[in-house]
């Protein structure tokens, strides 16, 4: 069933279309060889930046992005 553009969460839609979010190597436990990882506070940084970035998006709609349709769709060559 789809969904109004008002019902979706645009947050929740980059979540579920991207597949990882390890914007540094010692995200991924499998692939961290950073020796300075257990005393490293700037992992602590970029999840609270990571966290903030999702809070950010969770607040929109697709339907609050695309208000300017007019504009837009002007702007693409689209009438």
């Amino acid at each position: 069933m789809a969904r109004s553009a008002e019902e979706i969460n645009v947050g929740l839609v980059v979540r579920s279309l991207e597949n990882d979010f390890n914007v540094l190597e010692c995200f991924d436990r499998g692939a961290n060889h950073c020796v300075i990882s257990p005393a490293c506070t700037l992992k602590h940084a970029f999840n609270k930046a990571l966290h903030a970035f999702f809070q950010v998006l969770e607040q929109y709609t697709v339907q609050d992005l695309i208000n300017n349709e007019e504009e837009l769709r002007a702007l693409m060559g689209i009438e």
